[in-house]
């Protein structure tokens, strides 16, 4: 059975149609620094990560601006410099608020599926675990805690959860989100979620009969979907 990545898989769960049309297309719309952010800061990361692994320094936040500048657009909104900042700010603060304590197995590395963990290590108390760097603008406390129960569920993390083990021979004992959030102010916060047999024979059951969906030839419409702002948040499909 082919296996497909996190994110294909789940635009297909939002629609079929969608998940076959952003293989061929770009979504138009205003740009937004949104996206661009939690690339710079995921490179950043990711760069921290490698050092650790390594020993050797390879100025993270550096390779965080970097990569922001690369993607930047002149707006009326955000300028380069505030936005310079801010990768540095993020990533200053995801090196003091990571939960990474134990020997680093891989960084960003591509599985079979073509998924990329951003951070797969041993912790010396837990064992396997996986952390995945999640960059917000905005984390409010009044919905931080529904957030965070949502990443219990989260497809991709159950994924990498799945085939990490596959690729180790191993169990995964915990996938942990390291949630970023830029304001009001820039705060780092970890939800260590605990992968049990039970969750992931149940997440595995789904994921290979949806697979099994995405080998048809012709996508069906999702129609619920289209009330939900897809593929644009605030409008209809």
């Amino acid at each position: 059975m082919r296996v497909y990545s996190p994110s294909r898989t789940r635009n297909y769960l939002r629609c079929p149609v969608y998940a076959d049309l952003t293989q061929r297309w770009e979504l138009r719309g205003e740009w937004s620094p949104a996206r661009l952010l939690g690339t710079a800061v995921g490179e950043g990361m990711s760069a921290y990560y490698r050092s650790l692994r390594s020993g050797e320094a390879n100025r993270p936040v550096e390779i965080g601006i970097e990569k922001l500048r690369e993607g930047f657009q002149e707006n009326e909104t955000w300028t380069l410099p505030v936005l310079e900042k801010l990768v540095a700010k993020a990533i200053a603060c995801g090196s003091a608020t990571t939960p990474v304590r134990g020997e680093i197995l891989m960084v960003d590395e591509e599985l079979p599926s073509h998924s990329r963990p951003d951070v797969v290590w041993r912790d010396p108390v837990n064992g396997l675990t996986v952390t995945d760097t999640k960059v917000k603008m905005k984390l409010d406390a009044k919905w931080r805690w529904k957030t965070l129960e949502e990443f219990e569920i989260d497809w991709q993390l159950l994924h990498y959860a799945w085939e990490v083990g596959e690729v180790f021979g191993e169990p995964v004992q915990y996938v942990s989100p390291h949630i970023i959030s830029l304001s009001p102010t820039v705060n780092g916060v970890t939800h260590p979620v605990k992968v049990t047999p039970h969750l992931l024979s149940l997440w595995h059951r789904q994921a290979a009969r949806v697979w099994e969906q995405m080998e048809l030839d012709s996508p069906v419409p999702n129609l619920t979907s289209c009330l939900r702002g897809n593929p644009r948040p605030g409008g209809r499909c």
